[in-house]
């Protein structure tokens, strides 16, 4: 079955016990309750493939793309194979051993697994961005390396898990059981760690992040001057000059900072998820790693900045209206500019950057599922640098 073209193909309850699928086109295919015993995945087009209830034991998903795959009741334990005997002619039935699934450097984004084992499991450089794992049993099993952004762990199990340099920004692990787990040079921006018992987990080099009241009380003072600002509309406070800040791994989730300089500000790692910066100028920054999911940069300038491997997941990068002294729109807009900026690796799914500045921009490695993306050319004005 080798480079099948299935796209959409109704198979479910189909009995495809040690078949080898490699290469084959799967998505939006309907595989509930089959017998996928053994089954060979590797490089299988799988997005939104119905997977729930199937029988996976032994399966290999190596390199698979499950993007949107619904794996609810799916049983992924280890497996056992019978095989007929090689030497005898007589119906003697060998036993196969088959590993723990191996889901490595997979795409899971979006799939739900729920209701049956992944125990042990080989999960390492896998996307399991806005997975839903939630009451999963994950003993023992290796996530290193895997982006877990936003991902719901809630009440899962974990116990012996390796979870070294995985991704949590914005995750749920409240009433997880992380019982000697390993997070060390983990990402935690914005998980929800509620309810978690961490005495046995090694965290060395996590990410954590700092909360607004640890900040210097300077950087508090020019924060809270801006946001009687801004409530004020410019009546009271003072809008902020944050140039060269160091704002790294702190938690400003739902801020508004528009018209805020934070030209070449340090914010690496920062929670900045639901953020208005509203023609702010964020030119030269260092936003690496940031978490800035579903922030309004309507007219921002990023020139230059920084924005390798953050996550940007429904952000919106469109012009800004420009309005009068009075407030009203004057019918004129003022592009996001992302021109020369870094943004290898960042999460772009659903972002919106129609009309923004990318000349020069670095989209090396960056994600672009369902990116609105209409440049604007810097010979058409507006978005300083």
């Amino acid at each position: 079955l080798y480079g099948m073209a299935l796209t959409g193909a109704n198979l479910a309850q189909i009995k495809l016990t040690g078949a080898d699928l490699t290469h084959s086109s799967l998505d939006g295919a309907d595989l509930s309750e089959a017998d996928l015993f053994a089954t060979n995945f590797t490089n299988c087009d799988l997005k939104t493939a119905n997977l729930s209830g199937a029988d996976m034991r032994g399966a290999c998903l190596r390199d698979a793309d499950l993007t949107g795959a619904c794996m609810a009741g799916a049983d992924l334990r280890e497996g056992n194979l019978m095989a007929l005997s090689e030497d005898k002619k007589e119906l003697e039935l060998l036993i196969r051993k088959f590993g723990t699934v191996d889901l490595c450097q997979v795409n899971l984004r979006g799939a739900k697994l729920s209701g049956r084992l992944l125990v042990n499991a080989n999960i390492l450089q896998t996307d399991l961005t806005d997975a839903s794992l939630c009451g999963v049993d994950l003993t023992g099993a290796d996530l290193s390396g895997s982006n877990l952004n936003g991902a719901d762990i809630s009440g899962a199990v974990l116990t012996g898990a390796n979870l070294a340099r995985v991704s949590l920004m914005g995750a749920n692990l409240a009433g997880a059981t992380l019982t000697n787990v390993d997070l060390s040079s983990a990402n935690l921006a914005g998980c929800d760690l509620s309810f978690v018992d961490l005495s046995t987990v090694a965290l060395e080099n996590a990410v954590y992040l700092r909360a607004p009241e640890n900040l210097s009380p300077s950087i508090q003072e020019i924060l809270n001057a801006h946001y009687a600002w801004v409530d004020s509309g410019g009546a009271r406070g003072e809008r902020a000059d944050l140039t060269e800040a160091d704002l790294a791994h702190v938690d400003l989730a739902e801020a508004n900072l528009s018209g805020a300089t934070l030209n070449m500000a340090k914010l690496t790692g920062a929670n900045l998820a639901g953020c208005q910066f509203l023609m702010a100028d964020l030119g030269n920054a260092d936003l690496d790693n940031c978490n800035l999911r579903g922030a309004d940069l309507s007219g921002t300038n990023m020139a230059k900045a920084d924005l390798s491997g953050s996550n940007l997941c429904d952000a919106v990068l469109e012009p800004a209206d420009i309005n009068d002294s009075h407030g009203q729109p004057t019918g004129r807009k003022w592009p996001t500019n992302l021109t020369d900026a870094n943004l290898s690796g960042a999460d772009l799914t659903g972002a919106k950057l129609d009309g923004c500045r990318i000349d020069g921009a670095n989209f090396e490695g960056a994600r672009l599922d369902r990116t609105v993306l209409a440049a604007k050319s810097a010979a058409a004005g507006g978005g300083g640098s």
